[in-house]
């Protein structure tokens, strides 16, 4: 099954280990991002530490949210997760 997401612009690897840890801020034209993570995390888009009460990115699956400029995505868990800026 393909996917087809738009142009790709800036990709983004964080590793949150038990921790809350956040991306660099999104690009001035980003509105849109692709996310995926290798197990189970929490994620949260805006600003701020994600915590276990927030959104449940499920392992291996990739979702597109829509996003403003100069937001981050922070993630909580302990997994690899990759965030696609799409253009």
């Amino acid at each position: 099954m393909g996917y087809h997401l738009g142009r790709l612009d800036v990709a983004q690897k964080i590793a949150p280990a038990g921790a809350s840890v956040a991306t660099a801020a999104f690009g001035a034209q980003t509105y849109k991002i692709a996310v995926s993570a290798t197990a189970a995390v929490n994620i949260k888009v805006g600003s701020g530490a994600a915590t276990a009460n927030d959104f449940l990115l499920p392992a291996n699956t990739l979702v597109t949210l829509t996003v403003s400029p100069g937001q981050t995505l922070a993630a909580f868990g302990t997994a690899t997760v990759y965030v696609q800026e799409l253009a």
